[in-house]
């Protein structure tokens, strides 16, 4: 880069004798809701490359694999990250790029090098299944390269104790790594009664007569607070 604008070199040239000139950049594309980025990053565009008159040019910095500027007589890619680094919705990562370059011709095929399988899944539980219905949900789910993240949804009765970090050991040894999110539950109270969980006179009992009341008085955008106050109490 030109060292006072940040810009890349107007030096890069094809050479002459070469019959196939490669650059590579360590650089962002300029996209439109990347404009108001260029203080924090190098960018490199179209006219650049073109300028430099390369057949193929490698790009390196973020972590999707694809290709830019298609239909020009140069081919540009980024490889991405070879592994898979995060959960993020529509990422096109863990490869590296086979590039041929024959006479006029540059092909690039995508190879496969990454292990892991990102997945974020939403579970509705079925609440006569239990935590037996759930565990074997689970277990469909489960490989030793998988790296899951499950969001549970749904009621489950109140007399149901669901244990994530319990659960999570039991099959920890079925997934690269599992991340249980149980924000999404609620407890069907139509069909608890306290009185088969705490017996009358004791702490529980009180927090539940407490908390039942507060729940029946609570603004329909307060109930699922409420519940939850009960599920975690229980």
């Amino acid at each position: 880069h030109a060292p006072a604008s940040g810009r890349p070199s107007p030096r890069i040239r094809p050479h002459p004798q070469a019959r196939y000139n490669v650059a590579m950049a360590h650089a962002s594309i300029p996209l439109g809701h990347l404009a108001g980025d260029q203080d924090h990053d190098y960018f490199v565009s179209e006219a650049n490359i073109q300028a430099a008159g390369v057949q193929y040019c490698a790009l390196g910095h973020w972590h999707k694999c694809a290709e830019y500027f298609p239909g020009n007589p140069f081919r540009a890619w980024y490889c991405g990250s070879p592994e898979t680094l995060q959960f993020e919705d529509g990422e096109n990562s863990g490869y590296a790029l086979e590039v041929i370059l024959d006479s006029d011709r540059t092909e690039v095929v995508p190879r496969r090098v990454g292990r892991y399988e990102w997945r974020e899944i939403a579970m509705e539980v079925v609440p006569e299944a239990g935590l037996a219905g759930i565990e074997g949900e689970l277990d469909r789910l489960a490989g030793p390269d998988r790296i899951v993240r499950v969001a549970l949804r749904g009621a489950l009765p109140a007399t149901t104790v669901l244990d994530p970090d319990a659960l999570g050991e039991r099959l920890v040894g079925r997934f690269a790594h599992l991340i249980l999110e149980t924000v999404g539950l609620r407890t069907r109270w139509e069909d608890f009664d306290p009185e088969t969980v705490f017996p009358a006179g004791t702490v529980g009992a009180a927090f539940v007569t407490l908390a039942q009341e507060r729940l029946s008085q609570a603004a329909e955008g307060d109930r699922v607070f409420w519940e939850e106050v009960l599920r975690r109490g229980t």
